[in-house]
């Protein structure tokens, strides 16, 4: 069976867990010294934050701490990616388990006749598998990029002394010390921006797969109507023939097709069901790391874009890796809402075609039992699945709340700025 591990999305995303010690299901079973590992990287992560928003507490200026700022939001975002992970690693195997039964469910569809669901789904994992590759690896360059200018900057050498003196003579040993403190920070600020950025792509696979899976119901339900209006096309001729001698032709020719209309729109239903059901449990599970995740991004991207334009001590360097940071940060919330408007769209019309399409030229199409699921189906896409953090009609993914967060970011920036100007 083609399931989850069989396509390379799950596995960038398996292996991308492994590396980083966040707990995703994979073929694997996760044993005593991976666990081991994560508990160490936790560890190291929570005493980083620890010391960064210690050292925030000493600094007076708000725009020499905004960087700081910046960095603690990271590591605290990496912390608490891997604390929902282990908490929540029971769920995911549900729904990771959900996936492969409707994905073996949907290959195995009669109703896909040339097997197209197949190819979309390869397709479609292929581009986004990539982005899962390299995308979370480019923005793990960011902070090393960042810091490894401001190591440079620590060492000042003395011109004044003799060529025959050793380098290390030349640098200041409380110099080393703070470079050392740098680069433990860099190292947990690059490992909470790689796990941050893991997420996002771990979040969009899953909602990648669901787009597919409604695709394929799209494409389903025309070959119903188109199969049934065939089928009904034949029986007719068939009959028309049959009593054309005595010239006795039935009124109803509807009903003799009618169980092969309902045998296939029972499938349909079947697989529509489960995929309201998988979509559900999805965002009940996720509705906590979306909340954190709004909150972050929000107020982290107005940081960062407040910190490259007002920050004059930044070089052109700092500046281009941060801006790439907060460029990156804000295409990935970008495709988050893009799925996710995607899917309210599609399973909000997607029922309601299937329903109003057994009317079709004012006749029934289908049986009274059909028609009651289709009913139960048109009641429940009232309303469609929407990504949010606990169902709030506010906050949801989708390009509207998309211009909402832009303008918060924006809000938010002047509200920096507003304080900034207060404490001078």
């Amino acid at each position: 069976m083609e399931n989850l591990n069989f396509f390379n999305l799950h596995k960038a995303n398996v292996r991308n867990s492994c590396i980083l010690g966040l707990s995703v299901p994979g073929p694997k079973h996760q044993g005593t010294s991976f666990k081991t590992f994560v508990y160490a990287v936790d560890v190291y992560q929570i005493s980083v934050f620890c010391f960064m928003i210690y050292g925030i507490f000493y600094q007076t200026r708000i725009h020499s701490i905004l960087v700081d700022i910046d960095a603690a939001y990271c590591t605290l975002f990496g912390f608490a990616v891997s604390l929902y992970y282990s908490f929540c690693t029971e769920n995911f195997k549900r729904i990771l388990h959900q996936i492969d039964e409707l994905t073996d469910a949907c290959l195995s569809d009669p109703l896909d006749g040339s097997r197209s669901f197949r190819e979309k789904i390869i397709t479609e994992n292929a581009v986004i598998s990539r982005c899962t590759s390299i995308i979370p690896l480019s923005m793990s360059l960011c902070p090393f990029i960042f810091y490894a200018v401001t190591i440079v900057k620590m060492f000042k050498f003395n011109p004044e002394k003799n060529n025959d003196q050793r380098f290390l003579d030349k640098i200041d040993h409380s110099q080393i010390a703070e470079a050392v403190q740098v680069i433990v920070s860099m190292m947990s600020i690059q490992l909470g921006i790689t796990r941050k950025a893991s997420a996002e792509w771990f979040l969009l696979s899953l909602m990648a797969h669901i787009r597919t899976y409604f695709n394929h119901l799209q494409a389903t339900l025309l070959q119903v109507f188109q199969l049934n209006q065939n089928s009904s096309e034949e029986r007719f001729n068939s009959q028309c023939s049959k009593f054309s001698h005595i010239g006795n032709l039935p009124n109803h020719t509807q009903d003799v097709a009618l169980p092969a209309a309902g045998d296939k729109l029972k499938l349909w239903i079947q697989i529509h069901q489960k995929l309201l059901r998988l979509t559900e449990d999805l965002i009940k599970v996720l509705s906590p790391l979306l909340t954190f995740y709004l909150i972050n991004i929000t107020s982290l991207s107005a940081l960062t874009v407040y910190a490259i334009t007002m920050d004059k001590e930044l070089n052109l360097v700092e500046k281009i890796s941060m801006g790439y940071f907060g460029v990156t940060s804000m295409i990935t919330l970008f495709f988050l809402c893009f799925f996710g408007s995607q899917l309210y769209h599609k399973s909000e019309k997607l029922a309601e075609a299937a329903f109003w399409k057994s009317f079709e030229n004012g006749s029934n199409t289908v049986g009274k039992d059909v028609h009651s699921c289709l009913r139960l189906i048109f009641w429940r896409t009232h309303s469609p699945v929407v990504f949010a953090p606990y169902k709030s009609p506010t906050f949801t993914f989708t390009n509207e709340s998309f211009v909402s967060f832009s303008r918060s970011i924006i809000s938010f920036f002047f509200a920096i700025k507003k304080i900034r100007s207060m404490t001078y």
